[in-house]
């Protein structure tokens, strides 16, 4: 393998890296969302009467979020110039690998001095492990997040709050509509135990 496809290689997998890391920390960002959405719904939902096919579907909207998070943070592009000055910062190479980027890309990458330039950023990329340079811990977000969540599971237990009016008017329309259920109940019924009698057209004509 070429001293060109060892630092490549090595660039290419740290930025695979930090698109994986991307995608995590949006994914937890996009639940974090979520979650404040959940309690704000059920806070309104226990004080104010709308419907719980209004909590439903926000129930659903906010599971979207983590996943839109995860791929927005995925899709997010990193070029190969910005990776090797990145690595060049968090591994203390001082500017050795973005310096043999450019070198690679220019008229000069056949010269004696970009050769050697070029062999010492890919001895020294050879060393570089980016899965432990860039390891996949829980955000500091996690810890509101989890909050937020017993907040909201505690307040599956709170009572809804109505008002008097509110539960009055509740009250008459289901007498309204019982009485109504009733009704249309004895009218077919009286329907089909009186049928109603025609005289035949011919003997009325």
């Amino acid at each position: 393998m070429s001293e060109k496809q060892v630092i490549n290689e090595k660039i290419e997998a740290a930025t695979g890296r930090r698109k994986i890391q991307a995608g995590w920390r949006s994914m937890w960002l996009g639940l974090w969302i979520g979650v404040c959405l959940w309690l704000v719904t059920l806070v309104t939902y226990k004080l104010m009467p709308i419907s719980t096919a209004t909590v439903f579907w926000t129930v659903m909207a906010g599971l979207t979020f983590p996943v839109i998070g995860l791929f927005f943070g995925l899709a997010k592009r990193f070029a190969t110039r910005d990776t090797a000055r990145w690595l060049d910062q968090e591994t203390g190479l001082k500017e050795r690998l973005s310096t043999a980027v450019e070198l690679t890309e220019t008229e000069a990458k056949g010269s004696e001095w970009s050769a050697l330039v070029i062999r010492d950023a890919a001895k020294a990329a050879d060393e570089i492990e980016p899965n432990r340079l860039l390891p996949l811990r829980l955000p500091a977000l996690c810890n509101w997040t989890l909050l937020l969540l017993i907040a909201c599971f505690a307040l599956g237990f709170v009572p809804e709050h109505r008002s008097k009016a509110y539960l009055d008017q509740q009250r008459d329309h289901a007498i309204i509509e019982d009485v109504g259920t009733n009704l249309e109940n004895l009218t077919k019924w009286q329907v089909k135990e009186n049928k109603p009698q025609f005289d035949p057209t011919e003997e009325v004509l």
